[in-house]
């Protein structure tokens, strides 16, 4: 399935079908949809209002102005108010059959991307300074490491190295491989490029278009640092493990936790002590209670455990939260950050279900990252998240993010 760029035309209820403005708007709609776009003429923006409320998948919005409608200023503002809402920098153009400047209101012509008279060129013309207005506004609008991925694939730049089925070429020596890249698609094949592409930067070291796309997320997430992980969130949360514990370490560890910190803490050499968490009547586990998450009890906790004789130091060194928990409780990451403060340099928020809680008011300080600066002493704080799980990404896309402690000390 290949998504083209649609084109949004506003007429006016005003416009009779033989009037030449509606022929006019009829023509350049040809002519954009022989351009390859995809080209839709609402009859009055009442009917252009429910095709942005729909979808946001209009590349350009053209409105043509019926100096006739008394209301044209209103009715302007408001659709394009709407229509900016999720549509920050699509250009928006105005049609018109004469020069309207002196009756456009501050507010639109702000807006305003590109004025066309619909009878002072050819449609075909006309459809070409539309194409341009689209095509500049996709190239500022692709994110820097897709952006360098397309580029690569479609300027049809060739690899010597890895993967071996070179960009699906392989495939086609047999009948089950030709299968295989119709049902994909060559630019799925094309786009599987090795990490030694030197134009894709360096995941390694953190280099180039990857390091940028990095910044960008964590400047969106509200974090210090992103790193991405193509393990799901299993493989981040062992990756932050065994990073932040070393053998022998004490660690304190959510009883609730996902089998992959288990896995994580077997890698590491880690000593646990579990903090329990509540269960009610109905078997939903809860959270953690604050007062077991105090200095006195986890000192209580590695007092008795048997896993604390032979560790290198009775300090904890590490704790990990579900954040939310299984069965969706969140917690007030400000409390947990102030009792666990007291006890270690650094907590680890398993996130994996919860990347979408950045993006609504309801989960103000529910989520690792937006932790209040005002904590004294916070610790190292890291969250992994599962991009692929509540957000849109590909299989196993995963984030870890972390917050540095020295910046809230």
């Amino acid at each position: 399935m290949k998504f083209n760029h649609h084109v949004l035309f506003v007429s006016s209820a005003g416009l009779k079908e033989d009037s030449p403005a509606k022929q006019a708007l009829g023509s350049l709609k040809h002519a954009i949809t022989e351009r390859g776009f995809i080209a839709q003429i609402a009859d009055n923006i009442d009917h252009g209002i429910k095709y942005i409320k729909e979808s946001p998948k209009y590349s350009a919005v053209g409105i043509f102005w019926d100096k006739n409608n008394p209301k044209m200023n209103i009715e302007s503002e408001a659709f394009i108010s709407l229509f900016r809402k999720r549509n920050p920098t699509t250009p928006i153009i105005l049609l018109s059959e004469e020069n309207i400047t002196d009756n456009v209101s501050i507010n639109i012509l702000k807006e305003v991307s590109e004025y066309i008279y619909l009878y002072s060129e050819t449609a075909t013309f006309t459809a070409n300074r539309i194409y341009t207005l689209i095509h500049r506004y996709a190239e500022s609008l692709l994110p820097p490491y897709f952006k360098t991925l397309k580029d690569f694939t479609e300027d049809g730049d060739y690899y010597w190295d890895c993967p071996g089925h070179m960009g699906g070429m392989a495939y086609l020596k047999h009948p089950i491989g030709i299968e295989f890249i119709n049902f994909f698609g060559e630019n799925m094949m094309r786009a599987d490029i090795g990490v030694a592409t030197a134009e894709m930067g360096d995941y390694l070291i953190h280099a180039g278009p990857s390091k940028t796309s990095e910044e960008i997320a964590a400047e969106l997430f509200g974090a210090d640092w992103t790193f991405y992980g193509v393990s799901g969130s299993s493989g981040s949360n062992r990756i932050v493990a065994q990073g932040a514990i070393g053998a022998d370490e004490i660690v304190v560890v959510d009883r609730n936790c996902h089998k992959s910190l288990n896995h994580g803490l077997t890698l590491s050499q880690g000593r646990p002590v579990y903090l329990k968490p509540t269960r009610n009547g109905y078997g939903l586990i809860g959270p953690i209670p604050t007062k077991r998450l105090t200095q006195a009890s986890i000192s209580k906790l590695i007092k008795e455990s048997p896993l604390a004789e032979g560790a290198i130091s009775p300090e904890p060194t590490y704790a990990v939260v579900t954040n939310c928990t299984y069965d969706g409780f969140c917690y007030n990451v400000n409390d947990v950050v102030k009792n666990l403060a007291t006890s270690v340099p650094r907590i680890h928020f398993d996130e994996a279900w919860y990347a979408y809680a950045r993006f609504h008011p309801l989960y103000k300080n529910r989520f690792a990252m937006d932790v209040s600066e005002d904590i004294p002493n916070c610790p190292t704080l890291f969250a992994v998240q599962s991009t692929h799980k509540m957000l849109p990404s590909l299989s196993m896309a995963s984030m870890i993010h972390v917050k540095k402690a020295n910046e809230r000390r």
